[in-house]
């Protein structure tokens, strides 16, 4: 299938400023809305449908993971065009469909509440278009016009939020507003996402088997690494709601969602640097790259460390505004949850950047570590620690890809 472009010239490139401003504040604004809908879920329907959405939430990023296969930050890096953004799109179509037949069995056979397995399997339809955006999005960032997905992030989070809240609020049923999101969500990727992406060049979505086959050999690395680090907050989750339940779930959901915009500002900060950080080895100045690593560091440290004085101040009484008294016991928990999703920014931010030096089996090495240390960990400190327990086993599973990563990261640059 072959999408025309009516371009005749490609957008410029905008400033990294801009890109990063733009960029920051829509993904904000989307994320700001998903929270909302995990807030707005208790208000209309109780804590109850607010355990099943943080279950069905984990699950998607599990989903999402291998239907993205990670890719996004290869296909950016590709600035040799080793692959068309046609090879991308087709591939994004078998990784989806390899997505549904890991992961519907998945919550089948390992989902104890039975109550929880529809919905789930429904979100993960608006988890599809989210897979599917991101290619589009990746050739703007390529183009490095990241305004374009600040703009599509910002309006879509609005335009999802009010039809979730819409649908629960008339049909009082999580699943059709699962299926609301979904809808919407497709209607902005067919309207404005693709469009924009257009004007890049046209897209010759075939199947290429010898293609896939290439990227599927550069991608596995970087999928199963990037699975297992999305999975060390699941199986904590998953652990978490099975020992104590789907409203405890519910609860630890409403005070650490809050705290998981600090991870989500750390990647839109650094976002776009990436392309620039590629164009610096590609021309071989470590130096300079090296510079960019730690200044780009320098700024996710800067702003978790603001967001967690910011949280720790109005944090608590945030969420007794939101959730009432009920919330108060666990409402300290928040300056611990933040500094867990601090932790996992950074790990990301270096994950991605050993992606960039494709060194990515590495990356695989010590992700299945530190995933071995969240499985063998999880039951134990759970039980023991309660919530406590699962941050804590965020914090040791994060610790080691981030030591592990940025020796690795320093040995190449300096060594180069």
């Amino acid at each position: 299938m072959l999408l025309h472009s009516r371009a005749v010239v490609a957008p410029k490139p905008v400033s990294i400023t801009r890109n990063t401003l733009f960029n920051t504040i829509g993904c904000l604004v989307y994320q700001g809305c998903m929270w909302l809908i995990t807030v707005l879920v208790v208000y209309l329907s109780g804590y109850t449908d607010s355990g099943i959405l943080a279950y069905a939430m984990a699950i998607g990023n599990v989903f999402l993971s291998i239907a993205s296969f990670n890719i996004r930050v290869f296909q950016v890096s590709d600035i040799n065009n080793t692959y068309t953004p046609g090879n991308y799109v087709a591939f994004r179509i078998l990784t989806v469909v390899l997505a549904y037949a890991l992961i519907l069995p998945y919550i089948f056979f390992t989902t104890d509440n039975r109550v929880l397995i529809f919905p789930t399997a429904l979100f993960l339809l608006f988890k599809t278009d989210e897979a599917f955006v991101d290619v589009l999005y990746a050739i703007d960032q390529k183009g490095e016009r990241m305004d374009y997905i600040g703009l599509s992030q910002g309006l879509r989070g609005v335009a999802v939020a009010l039809a979730f809240t819409m649908a629960l609020y008339f049909f009082d049923s999580i699943v059709t507003s699962f299926f609301a999101m979904f809808l919407t969500g497709l209607v902005f990727t067919v309207a404005y996402d693709l469009p924009r992406a257009l004007r890049f060049g046209s897209l010759d979505i075939t199947i290429c088997f010898d293609s896939a086959k290439s990227l599927l050999s550069d991608g596995v690395p970087v999928v199963v690494s990037l699975t297992l680090y999305s999975a060390i907050t699941t199986v904590a989750r998953q652990v978490f709601g099975n020992i104590y339940g789907a409203e405890e779930l519910g609860f630890y959901a409403a005070v650490a969602t809050p705290a998981v915009l600090v991870q989500a500002a750390g990647r839109y900060l650094y976002a776009p640097s990436l392309v620039p950080l590629t164009e610096t080895i590609g021309k071989l100045d470590y130096q300079a790259a090296r510079s960019f690593f730690f200044k780009t560091i320098g700024i996710i440290v800067l702003a978790a460390l603001g967001s967690m004085v910011a949280l720790g101040v109005v944090g608590p009484k945030m969420l007794l505004m939101l959730y009432g008294p009920s919330i108060e016991p666990y409402a300290g928990l928040l300056v611990v949850v933040t500094l867990c999703t601090f932790m996992l920014a950074l790990s990301n931010y270096m994950l991605d950047v050993l992606t960039i030096l494709r060194d990515m089996r590495y990356g695989l090495f010590i992700t299945v570590f530190s995933f071995l240390v969240c499985v063998a960990a999880s039951g134990p400190l759970i039980r023991s620690f309660g919530m406590n327990g699962l941050n804590l086993v965020i914090m040791l599973s994060s610790l080691f890809i981030l030591m592990a990563a940025f020796i690795r990261i320093m040995f190449k640059l300096t060594r180069a």
